[in-house]
């Protein structure tokens, strides 16, 4: 029955429905490990349901796991690729389990146990980092409204201290998650108010990812402070450079206007930097640095950064 179900979007979200109330009869009875992860993946494929739906599909699943109910014991056969089918199944809905977010009616408590379900297995981590692109598209299909920037903070902020201080230890594993977080860090321009395109966003990320130095990679797969407080700084810059477009599209400055500052390549304290050189520079706009411009560019970033630091608490 489950190769039938597997390639029936219906079917699929209607036994997974089921199964949440008993997910050993979906992932403990059968022969096929691979085919109950095919269904799952099925019913909840975000280009078919709805964020809600998702989420009472999918939290039941991951209690059943968190809960130990599966993993290899008790099952028909050993399930050897459970690790993997976790981080399959939330990378198109991380957003969902971050610190400020609502759309689950998961408690604080609830989406921490779920975010260390993710990090227990080195296995998942490593797929969902491979999943960058799912994880990006899930997060700007969702991440809107007045309160997106201070949620994207708290966000950015969780999944910066579970994957950093998992990863330091190898080398290879610590660079493809320090790529993950500062690709995802680029993004917080486009949820400031009145946000940019996408694909400005994007380039305003490249930009500002384009100017951090390989020592500063280095430095990354080596000192977890440093990895954070770089990761924040290009989220940080990213907002500033967002904010800077803007005005350049809307005529609150003139087309010529210098943009902000980005992280100083190889510095050892990048946030520390960027802050005196951002002070500089919202001093040359109009108004000055006591100025409602230079007030709005710093409640951005500030909005942000005390999130982040609030996201990463929660995670410890």
């Amino acid at each position: 029955m489950f190769p039938l179900i597997a390639v029936d979007r219906r079917a699929a979200l209607r036994y997974v429905a089921l199964a949440g109330t008993h997910p050993r009869t979906l992932f403990a009875a059968t022969t096929q490990p691979q085919l109950a992860h095919r269904i799952v993946l099925t019913a909840t494929d975000p280009a078919h349901v709805s964020v809600a739906t998702a989420g009472r599909l999918l939290v039941p699943l991951l209690d059943w796991f968190r809960a130990g109910d599966d993993r290899c014991v008790g099952t028909v056969v050993d399930d050897e690729q459970w690790a993997l089918f976790l981080a399959d199944a939330v990378a198109p809905w991380t957003w969902q389990l971050g610190p400020l977010n609502h759309d689950w009616q998961l408690t604080p408590d609830h989406q921490r146990q779920l975010v260390a379900l993710l990090a227990q297995e080195d296995a998942t981590l490593d797929r969902l980092v491979q999943q960058i692109d799912t994880v990006r598209q899930g997060l700007l299909a969702h991440a809107a409204g007045s309160t997106a920037l201070e949620e994207f903070g708290a966000y950015l902020g969780m999944l910066q201290q579970v994957i950093v201080d998992r990863r330091l230890t190898d080398a290879r594993r610590a660079a493809a998650g320090w790529s993950m977080l500062i690709g995802l860090a680029g993004l917080a321009g486009g949820l400031i108010p009145g946000g940019l395109a996408v694909s400005l966003v994007v380039g305003v990320g490249v930009g500002v990812l384009g100017s951090l130095h390989p020592r500063g990679t280095d430095l990354a797969r080596h000192d977890a402070e440093f990895a954070k407080e770089a990761t924040l700084t290009t989220a940080a810059a990213s907002v500033a450079a967002a904010v800077h477009q803007q005005w350049i599209a809307n005529g609150a400055l003139p087309a010529g206007f210098p943009p902000p500052p980005t992280p100083q390549p190889g510095v050892r304290h990048p946030g520390l930097q960027f802050r005196d050189d951002l002070d500089t520079w919202l001093a040359h706009l109009p108004g000055g640095i006591d100025g409602g411009m230079a007030d709005h560019v710093d409640r951005m970033v500030s909005t942000l950064m005390n999130a982040a630091d609030a996201g990463a608490a929660v995670a410890r």
